[in-house]
């Protein structure tokens, strides 16, 4: 839209000044008391006009910088024995319980892949596999997604 206004104010302007109709310059003849223009004018100071909106209208209105999407890394296979680090303890290897209130699960591991569900606390997840600090996991209700893993832990009971 601005690209479109900075072209027709610079064609008016620009065709205003060469019209001598408008009071501008250019040819003209005088005759019967008064001035009648080349009709020509206008229409080489229209194209001026619009060529000259479409180059400020580039100067002026850059386009967006483009937007770089890069892919999630690849889930790693569920090692034999779980390490406390990731968030969850020795105990049943498939499986983590939550333990905060609320727990978002995200499309990829990573905070700025999107939330397809939450899962509340004491719900159990069976694990499908790893990523540093994230756990690949299956809920309750069947979905299959991704949680942090240090807001789990080892399944209690």
């Amino acid at each position: 839209m601005k690209k479109t206004i900075t072209v027709l104010l610079t064609l008016i302007v620009v065709t205003a000044t060469a019209s001598p109709v408008l009071g501008g310059g250019g040819r003209g003849y005088r005759h019967c008391g008064g001035y009648c223009g080349d009709s020509g004018d206008v229409w080489v100071a229209a194209g001026i006009g619009l060529l000259t909106g479409v180059v400020l209208s580039a100067i002026l209105n850059p386009p967006p910088p483009r937007t770089v999407v890069y892919a999630s890394p690849a889930p790693t296979a569920l090692p034999p024995a779980p390490a406390a680090a990731q968030g969850y303890a020795a105990g049943a290897p498939g499986a983590v319980s939550v333990n905060v209130e609320a727990l978002n699960v995200r499309s990829g591991p990573g905070l700025y892949q999107g939330i397809i569900g939450r899962v509340r606390y004491g719900e159990v997840l069976t694990v499908i596999g790893t990523s540093p600090g994230w756990i690949n996991v299956r809920t309750p209700g069947g979905s299959i997604g991704w949680v942090m893993a240090r807001y789990t832990a080892s399944p209690a009971g």
